[in-house]
């Protein structure tokens, strides 16, 4: 399958927006969190939930930091890596599978999270 270099990088961008975006939803679902936090102090059982969503989102920004990392390589990749025609190796298309199998699952992940945590909040305030 012959794919653009334009194609590629217009992929990456979008990888790249996708991922800016999630990483400002995960920092307003934080700011949420210490709000609701704030109200239900010293509930035992809510106490527990809680520290699970705070967990969460820690681990997200570190996924969300090596994924960033690997989307601006493989942007570098892109640029190192054209043919005259516009041709990209065999390495940069497994790149590609690679990050569009990580992002897809990440945003599969984060829209079930997102949901997950909207009843715990909606249950707690």
């Amino acid at each position: 399958m012959k794919i653009s270099a334009d194609q590629l990088e217009f992929e990456n961008d979008r990888c790249k927006r996708l991922l800016q975006f999630i990483q400002l939803e995960n920092s307003y679902c934080k700011n949420r969190l210490a709000d609701v936090i704030k109200i239900n102090d010293g509930l035992p059982e809510f106490l527990e939930q809680a520290e699970f969503y705070q967990n969460y989102y820690i681990q997200q920004e570190i996924l969300l930091s090596l994924l960033k990392h690997d989307v601006t390589n493989f942007r570098r990749m892109l640029e190192d890596e054209k043919f005259p025609d516009g041709a990209v190796i065999n390495q940069v298309l497994s790149t590609r599978s690679r990050l569009q199998r990580e992002v897809e699952k990440l945003e599969t992940d984060f829209h079930d999270m997102q949901r997950k945590f909207n009843h715990f909040i909606e249950a707690n305030m």
